[in-house]
């Protein structure tokens, strides 16, 4: 497991996602399955994905891409400070939040509170690695995720894998 040079995080674990996308036909247990999750979970009214500002977040969207039909035509957008500068509140479709790898879900909050004033985007959580510290946090992040404006608003969380890990930091040299 390789730490992503674009992160900025202290956790000891990391993935190396970027290699994982790369050499994708190398990792059929985890082809297969996101390839069945996007065809499942990205529906032909997407108009944006939105990647965390890593690089394996990149790759898997651009995956996704590669893998949805041409007809689609959608917008790629890094998340930073102008976020919502791309959109309008006019604008009705799917928006599609991509993540190579989380642990606490902190940027996912982030972008759903930066969206919530554009009522006709829906959102979508699309994760490669879900490592949760426990099974109760996988629950209260999904719960604070999946709320929308009302009950018809629900927001899917989609993890093509899920491991459990600690964030405790730990002398190991």
């Amino acid at each position: 497991f390789l730490k992503d040079n674009d992160a900025s995080s202290n956790y000891e674990i990391y993935f190396d996602f970027e290699n994982i996308i790369d050499k994708i036909e190398k990792y059929p247990k985890f082809q297969e399955p996101l390839n069945r999750l996007i065809d499942k979970h990205i529906p032909a009214n997407t108009k944006y994905i939105i990647h965390l500002p890593d690089r394996g977040s990149l790759k898997l969207s651009n995956y996704i891409i590669e893998h949805i039909p041409k007809n689609i035509i959608l917008k790629l957008i890094k998340l930073d400070k102008n976020l919502t500068d791309n959109f309008t509140n006019k604008e009705k479709g799917y928006v599609v939040i991509v993540s190579s790898c989380i642990t606490t879900g902190k940027k996912l909050l982030q972008i759903s509170r930066l969206m919530i004033n554009f009522d006709n985007l829906n959102l979508i959580y699309f994760t490669g690695i879900y490592r949760p510290v426990n099974d109760s946090f996988v629950k209260n992040l999904i719960s604070d995720l999946s709320k929308g404006k009302n009950k018809s608003d629900n927001r899917p969380f989609i993890s093509v894998e899920s491991i459990n890990t600690s964030i405790r930091k730990t002398k190991t040299c």
